[in-house]
């Protein structure tokens, strides 16, 4: 089995390999030895370049059984073979695209001689990251984390953030940590919270776990507030206001972390926003009125369908789903969710 798959990622099969390799790709018997073999290309990467990174392998096997047991109706044979073939591939390849973006974008700084390391985490997945001080991030779909290779002889730990991240922070009173953000920067000493800051969402969160937090928005000058823990701060960016709020629970906050969904009376589009990064999807309201619905509920092992229904059935909304156009390199693109109010 391995040399098949080996050939086939190679793209050096012959049809009746690739055939084989296929059949081992969609069948539930192969699943534990497929988890060996992506275990073993992942492993191949140099274990001192990689930090920590942790994929969910599982997560990535559902995903192509899912893909390559998708109905593609009005296709010719060709289209079949070439799309099969690159969404496998590619799914399948998955703990070593993200290795090595973390190698390609390593860098330099002239002037520090310092190397940085660039995660990215693709749209539909998650990761975990064992920063060199042993704080630890655990990073939400669609986000980026820029952080350098060490903190030693540094007056500051400082990390940068695209998309989500949940961080517990190695306690240090002469190196303060700070994860830098669009608009705003989070200085900690030792602490255990969430942040949320995807560069098209409206609002920018910060939620405390445990410990102190204070924000700012230039590092220069005070505080703009200090959060203590079932805080949160929320940045409206629009017109660059900061509120913070005392919460009974963060679960709403911090549930992707555990692969759920929490929605708590959250407005529709916000949930949508979440939708789109869970499952790589693109979604479109077509009526304005939706912008008023709020949703509550948890999701955790749904499908885009399922989900969809619950909210079918909760309220007076329709949807369908547009499959994503086929791209001239053969591979498809993102499903798009039409909702609009059942009139």
């Amino acid at each position: 089995m391995n040399e098949i798959l080996k050939k086939f990622i190679a793209g050096q099969c012959s049809k009746e390999e690739f055939d084989q390799a296929v059949s081992i790709l969609k069948g539930e018997k192969e699943k534990s030895a497929l988890n060996d073999f992506m275990r073993y290309h992942w492993n191949q990467v140099d274990i001192n370049q990689r930090n920590g990174i942790k994929i969910k392998l599982d997560k990535t096997l559902d995903s192509i059984h899912h893909q390559i047991n998708l109905k593609e109706e009005g296709r010719t044979l060709y289209q079949q073979f070439a799309h099969v073939f690159s969404r496998v591939a590619a799914i399948l390849l998955l703990p070593l695209m993200v290795a090595m973006t973390y190698l390609i974008l390593q860098n330099v700084r002239p002037d520090e001689a310092e190397v940085l390391t660039t995660l990215t985490i693709p749209m539909g997945a998650s990761g975990k990251v064992d920063l060199p001080d042993g704080s630890v991030a655990w990073l939400n779909a669609g986000s980026r984390l820029v952080y350098p290779s060490s903190f030693k002889r540094k007056k500051e730990r400082v990390v940068e953030l695209d998309g989500e991240g949940y961080f517990e922070v190695e306690k240090n009173a002469s190196q303060p940590f700070y994860v830098r953000v669009q608009d705003i920067t989070v200085k900690v000493l030792g602490t255990t919270f969430n942040v949320s800051a995807y560069p098209k969402d409206p609002i920018l969160t910060v939620a405390l776990v445990e410990g102190s937090v204070h924000l700012f928005k230039d590092e220069e000058q005070e505080a703009l507030a200090t959060l203590v823990p079932n805080q949160v701060g929320s940045y409206q960016r629009k017109d660059h206001q900061l509120t913070v709020s005392n919460e009974k629970s963060l679960n709403s906050f911090v549930a992707w972390k555990e692969g759920k969904l929490l929605f708590e009376n959250e407005p529709l589009e916000q949930v949508l926003l979440k939708v789109s990064r869970k499952y790589n999807v693109d979604y479109v309201m077509e009526d304005k009125e939706l912008l008023d619905y709020h949703i509550t509920g948890t999701f955790m092992y749904e499908t885009l369908e399922e989900f969809l229904m619950v909210i079918r059935l909760t309220s007076p909304i329709e949807y369908r789903i547009v499959s994503g156009e086929i791209g001239k390199d053969g591979i498809k693109g993102k499903k798009i969710i039409h909702l609009k109010k059942i009139k």
